[in-house]
């Protein structure tokens, strides 16, 4: 069975990735994700909902 890695993201670079999507440099979650390397699917949404100040409604978009 494989070993599941559990990554940790500073706040710093949760803010960061939410910044970029409320101004406009991804067009999708999905866009940010891929760029930043974050694997999980609800990770950026539940950054967005609990830092965002427009809260992106991308979805989890692609």
């Amino acid at each position: 069975m494989r070993e599941r890695i559990i990554k940790r993201y500073s706040e710093c670079f949760k803010r960061q990735v939410v910044e970029e999507l409320e101004n406009g440099r991804f067009e999708s979650i999905t866009q940010a994700q891929l760029h930043h390397g974050i694997p999980g699917v609800t990770t950026v949404q539940k950054w967005i909902n609990k830092y965002g100040k427009n809260h992106f409604g991308g979805g989890s978009g692609g």
